[in-house]
């Protein structure tokens, strides 16, 4: 060859055209190699900082090209605020899952999650466009936060309390109960202003278990009150439908496993007994004797 150099410019122009028709786009990743071991991606990148050097012809020749770009990570950027473009106009929300992938691979969640993390290094006109997409945050942590305490406090207005069971989930699945359950476990993290909306709703306990057997002991109270004896019947249930029979019958079966307080405050109801058959059988008997 007169022109080794041109030489090896058409010939890499050559690969980058085959790899184009085959690909869709002239685009190969930088570290991209031919199945011969040519680096076109090496290649590609070469042409991209050497724009004022080369002539007006290979200029033409390179933008001939489907899918040429001599700058790739603006038409990278572009192409991915696209498919969450995409994403948002057939979900509703522009918050894909982090580890969310499209059809073809591309990670979608993890290049959201990338542009939040950089948000101060974004031009005005992307966080603009960002912006305009329905439901685009930057602390995709705290809207959801939010999200899951606005279905707790709808729970709350239509149940009365705000407390639903640890598998409860809402209509379209929203695992609500497993979510209560840890804010219970991270109270200690959480910020005063969250402690302060759930304490807001009618109902809302950290400890559940605490609170239900308080609410037992106060229904035996009341009926020890009313009758003279802390023993109502094994099926008695109070008017509204509180298994107060049951619910005492449990404290005696679990006697080693409760607190010396809820024993104390047992003992101290009047006719409280662990063992109602043995004091019913020496009652008789002193009878009898």
């Amino acid at each position: 060859s007169w022109d080794p150099f041109s030489d090896q410019w058409n010939a890499g122009f050559a690969k980058l055209k085959a790899f184009s028709v085959k690909t869709g786009t002239a685009s190969p990743g930088t570290k991209f190699k031919t199945n011969d071991g040519f680096a076109l991606g090496q290649w590609v990148l070469n042409q991209r900082q050497n724009k004022n050097l080369i002539s007006i012809e290979r200029k033409r020749l390179l933008e001939s090209l489907k899918g040429w770009s001599w700058d790739a990570l603006k038409d990278n950027w572009n192409a991915a605020f696209e498919i969450l473009k995409a994403f948002t106009a057939k979900t509703g929300v522009a918050r894909p899952p982090l580890r969310f992938r499209t059809r073809d691979g591309f990670t979608l969640g993890q290049w959201v999650s990338t542009q939040r993390r950089n948000k101060d290094s974004l031009s005005s006109e992307r966080i603009r466009l960002l912006q305009l997409l329905k439901g685009w945050s930057w602390d995709q942590l705290s809207d959801e936060w939010n999200e899951a305490f606005e279905r707790l406090k709808a729970f709350t207005v239509r149940t009365g309390s705000a407390r639903p069971g640890s598998e409860f989930k809402t209509n379209d699945n929203f695992r609500l109960g497993g979510w209560v359950c840890g804010q219970r476990n991270k109270r200690e993290s959480l910020t005063s202003e969250r402690k302060r909306l759930l304490e807001s709703l009618k109902g809302w306990s950290w400890d559940p278990i605490s609170d239900q057997w308080n609410h037992g002991f106060a229904k035996l109270k009341a009926f020890t009150l009313k009758t003279g004896t802390a023993r109502p019947g094994t099926k008695f249930k109070t008017n509204d439908g509180f298994t107060l029979g049951r619910w005492v019958f449990g404290q005696r079966n679990n006697r080693e496993s409760l607190t010396s307080e809820r024993k104390r405050l047992l003992e101290s109801l009047k006719g409280w007994s662990w063992d109602p058959f043995s004091d019913q059988w020496n009652a008789g008997f002193a009878k009898l004797k």
